[in-house]
């Protein structure tokens, strides 16, 4: 199995999911990622309708990621060697700035309640942006980040999440990471990081 994809290689496939990706404001999507040693590649792809709350996505993630293992571990009693790289999520969301600490109490409470209720949208202050999130079986991760109305892209690379337990660049993100990390340790035999009990995945 091949290890180590180039991170430009992975930046660029993060970034093209992340500006081409699903139309804006229909379903969401997480795929399995494929590494041959030269090429990226989507091996499944799982729609996430708009009617699953986003408090359900690590499920989500976890459940297929799991299957992938399965399935990755499947092939190679019959003889395949599988190259199951990582897991990748492209998401639309809105966003608005939290109020300074200083703001008086009831913007507080309307930007918690806005949060919690999914209704930045009708906010004056909110960004539309699609998301797409990665990470891979080697410790890595990346976000890229593109805004709707300005098209500007924000990326961000996370490294060393094998190193322990740590958050990696909000919730999505770590559930992805940690299925990355559980489908190196039960697909291919890598340790398992110290201070992380045993995985679902196994």
């Amino acid at each position: 199995m091949p290890r180590n994809a180039p991170a430009p290689a992975i930046q660029g496939f993060v970034d093209r999911h992340a500006i081409g990706g699903p139309d804006w404001n229909g379903p969401h999507t997480f795929a399995t990622v494929t590494w041959d040693g030269s090429d990226l590649g989507v091996h499944t792809w799982v729609s996430i309708t708009t009617d699953v709350h986003p408090g359900q996505y690590p499920k989500v993630i976890t459940r297929f990621s799991r299957d992938a293992v399965i399935e990755a571990n499947r092939a190679r009693a019959n003889g395949v060697e599988p190259n199951l790289y990582g897991y990748l999520l492209v998401a639309e969301f809105w966003r608005a700035p939290e109020p300074r600490w200083d703001a008086p109490a009831k913007a507080h409470r309307r930007w918690d309640a806005d949060r919690r209720n999914r209704t930045f949208h009708a906010r004056t202050d909110a960004v539309e942006t699609r998301i797409a999130m990665f990470a891979d079986i080697d410790g890595r991760a990346w976000m890229t980040e593109l805004e709707r109305r300005t098209r500007a892209l924000r990326r961000h690379f996370f490294e060393g999440y094998l190193d322990g337990p740590r958050t990696v660049g909000g919730p999505f993100l770590s559930v992805l990471a940690a299925s990355a990390r559980a489908t190196g340790v039960f697909a291919y035999g890598d340790p398992m990081p110290e201070g992380y009990e045993p995985s679902p995945h196994a």
